[in-house]
């Protein structure tokens, strides 16, 4: 319950100020005027300390004492002189009650100190007895024993009446011990006695026979006392009593302020006015209730007497606010997940974790190295020794394997050359190893091999000639004869199949040779292969009757106009009639009329220099090129007209060329050059064809002027735009028919 009161006082407290919870360092301390400020005290209650007599504020009474004060007593008007003051409802001037007139000043009684401007105040009692409300039976009446001292006496302030001690005129006992000035009301300045005919200590008002109580008194039945927070100076005057100074009233944590008439307690940073007293304010349950955070975020409150700390749990430290937060980022210390081995440090809210690259494991927030031999034996399958290595493993390749590092797999010693095979041998590979083996021809255990003679054994089994060769042999046939396919057996060879045997004329073979022969009219020449022509018009005129002429392996008979040969080729005899071999006419005959015969010759021909035959007349050697545009072609008799490369004789006249277009000139277009269409507007294309630029595609017309007619479901440029005739549907889209 006492903890419920102290929060809801602190809550109502944090309320009335409308300021948020503030850090230990920024909470302002809590005043309080003391309660009793508003009661009377007794003069015999100088030497107690009143604070235990204090009733417990209540939450709404402290925060109402905040502002609860004593005013200090009033200055005196500038008009009368000294210190002396104007009395209540008149312009008399005369001393406060408790004080005396020593010429125009005012000053207290024996046993009074001057406190302020007008209040006296009972000098301190030095006795060794605590006050109380009974004296020590040891002395007579209420006197009491000084300090350090056996003797009785009075407190001061007070007066000897006998074995008694009472107040002096002006005053009226407070208590047991105390005297307290009555309150002064008339226009007579108080006295250090008063006259015996009023009761108790009041004392006649100045003339006037009215007894009353001094100013700064008040009444208490016959006798005049000091009001509450004041006690007795000299015989009528009260004085202040600095409650402060008894030891600390206000208690622990608190500051006392002393105030006239009163005193008032202030809370240390940290604390709130309570039952019995400044109690510790818990800023962290009422951070609780109100909502308002001592600490922020992740920071956990702890209180303690009065302020708080605020801790951050682990991955965090503080802020130089001290009440948030701020997470460590563990991945700015270089020494986490080992990041120079190409592991990643990622910070997260109070922590961090490791990515770790392969051949690491997280473990405990580090990045560990996997020993890959360990945890997957077989890594290496078997055909290499595993090493770990930091972050990775290797594998050292037994003897026949090699690897990347990471894997074995069988060396290939034949391809690689890393092999002992001899250089006549072959290598072949095999798992994990190689062997070698002689070529055919050779003998050894491959990694060594010689040549083996197979000539020196039956010739080789050649049919004419063996030659050893390293590692092989070779049969080789005498001249005239060639190998057969299966390298042993020799076979004649026809030489006269080759290019007739360079014979000239006739090419005989023979076993292993050939001979050449010529024909009627030649003789074979000394190197054997060259035919000589007989001139056979050296021997008898070759028999001819008139002229003889040789030729390539005969000769021909002539005959002299107007005589003929006779079908003999050789006798000359004279002809009269065409009849005969057409009068020796090779073309036309004809008789003249006297009788001799008269030969001629067709068109394209004319009449040779033996008048019999005729000679081809050549039409293209004249100027007149034949009559031909471009090339006249002479053949015998005739001749005809041709065209060079891209031309071609026209049809309606053979003389004339005209140009060849491979691709033919459409839409009205002229050929006007090999292969060059003089073509109209709007066909640039080959063969003056339309060109369309996209080409048309999906079977579009390429149209004139760069036009593409589209079949249907295809529009625009080059017939690329699909056309559906019903907008496709849920995201779909139109490709075409």
């Amino acid at each position: 319950m006492p903890l419920l009161r102290t929060l809801l006082s602190a809550l109502l407290l944090v309320l009335s100020v409308s300021e948020p919870l503030n850090s230990p360092e920024e909470n302002e301390n809590e005043v309080f005027k003391h309660p009793e400020a508003e009661h009377t005290k007794s003069q015999n209650q100088v030497m107690e300390n009143v604070i235990g007599n204090l009733s417990e504020p209540t939450p709404s009474t402290a925060l109402e004492s905040l502002t609860t004060t004593v005013p200090p007593s009033t200055s005196l008007p500038p008009q009368c002189p000294g210190n002396q003051v104007k009395l209540e409802n008149s312009s008399v001037c005369s001393c406060p009650s408790g004080m005396v007139k020593d010429g125009d000043n005012c000053s207290c009684p024996g046993g009074f100190t001057l406190e302020g401007a007008a209040w006296c105040k009972a000098a301190p009692l030095t006795t060794t007895v605590p006050p109380s409300t009974s004296l020590p039976p040891q002395c007579p009446g209420n006197q009491v024993k000084l300090e350090n001292s056996s003797v009785c006496s009075c407190p001061s302030g007070m007066v000897k009446d006998g074995d008694n001690c009472s107040c002096p005129g002006g005053f009226t006992l407070e208590g047991a011990l105390g005297c307290k000035a009555a309150r002064l009301t008339t226009t007579v300045p108080p006295s250090t006695s008063l006259p015996p005919q009023c009761p108790g200590n009041q004392v006649k008002l100045k003339n006037s026979s009215v007894c009353s109580c001094p100013s700064g008194m008040v009444k208490d039945g016959d006798n005049c006392s000091c009001p509450g927070g004041f006690t007795l100076e000299g015989a009528a005057g009260c004085k202040d009593v600095d409650e402060c100074e008894a030891g600390g009233p206000c208690g622990l944590h608190a500051d006392c302020a002393n105030t006239p008439g009163s005193y008032s307690c202030s809370c240390l940073r940290g604390y709130l006015m309570g039952a019995g007293g400044c109690k510790d304010i818990d800023e962290c349950a009422l951070a609780a209730v109100t909502g308002l955070q001592a600490c922020h975020g992740d920071a956990e409150c702890r209180n303690t007497p009065g302020t708080f700390t605020c801790s951050c749990p682990a991955g965090y430290v503080m802020a130089l606010n001290g009440r948030s937060c701020v997470d460590v980022d563990e991945c700015s210390f270089e020494d986490q997940c080992r990041r120079e081995l190409g592991n990643e440090c990622v910070n997260i809210p109070g922590s961090f974790t490791c990515r770790c690259r392969p051949g690491f494991r997280a473990e405990a927030r580090a990045c560990v190295d996997m020993d890959e031999c360990s945890e997957s034996p077989a890594v290496c399958d078997g055909q290499g020794v595993c090493e770990n290595t930091l972050g990775s493993y290797k594998c050292v390749c037994r003897p026949g394997y090699r690897g990347n590092g990471t894997h074995c797999a069988d060396k290939n010693e034949c391809a690689s050359g890393d092999h002992g095979c001899d250089i006549n041998a072959s290598c072949g590979n095999i798992i994990g190893s190689y062997f070698c083996q002689c070529y055919q021809g050779f003998n050894g255990d491959g990694h060594s091999c010689f040549d083996i003679d197979e000539c020196a054994l039956n010739n080789g089994h050649c049919q004419h000639n063996c030659s050893n060769q390293p590692g092989s042999f070779s049969c080789r046939c005498a001249s005239g004869y060639q190998l057969l396919q299966d390298g042993l057996t020799c076979t004649d060879v026809d030489e006269c199949l080759a290019v007739n045997g360079t014979c000239d004329h006739i090419c005989m073979n023979t076993q292993g040779s050939f001979q050449c022969s010529c024909r009627a009219g030649y003789q074979l020449h000394i190197d054997s292969h060259t035919c000589v022509d007989i001139d056979e018009c050296k021997l008898q005129r070759g028999g001819c009757s008139q002229t003889c002429t040789n030729s390539p392996g005969g000769h021909i008979c002539h005959c002299p106009a107007p005589l003929l040969l006779h079908s003999d080729n050789h006798t000359c005899i004279n002809v009269t009639s065409c009849k005969l071999r057409n009068g020796g006419c090779e073309h036309v005959c004809s008789v003249r009329a006297e009788g001799q015969i008269r030969c001629s010759c067709t068109a394209g021909w004319k009449l040779g220099d033996d008048q019999r035959s005729c000679v081809d007349v050549n039409e293209c050697g004249d100027f007149t090129n034949g009559g031909c545009e471009q090339l006249c072609v002479n053949h015998p008799g005739a001749f005809h007209c041709s065209c060079r490369g891209g031309y071609e004789v026209q049809t309606d006249d053979r003389t004339k060329c005209k140009p060849v277009c491979n691709t033919q000139c459409q839409n009205y277009g002229v050929c006007v050059a090999p292969n060059s269409c003089d073509c109209p507007p709007g066909y640039p294309g080959l063969g003056c064809s339309a060109s369309c630029s996209p080409p048309c595609a999906h079977g579009g017309t390429c149209m004139r002027w760069n036009k593409c007619l589209c079949p249907p479901g295809w529009k625009g440029a080059g017939c690329h735009t699909a056309v559906c005739e019903l907008p496709c549907a849920n995201g779909g889209r139109c490709v075409g028919a």
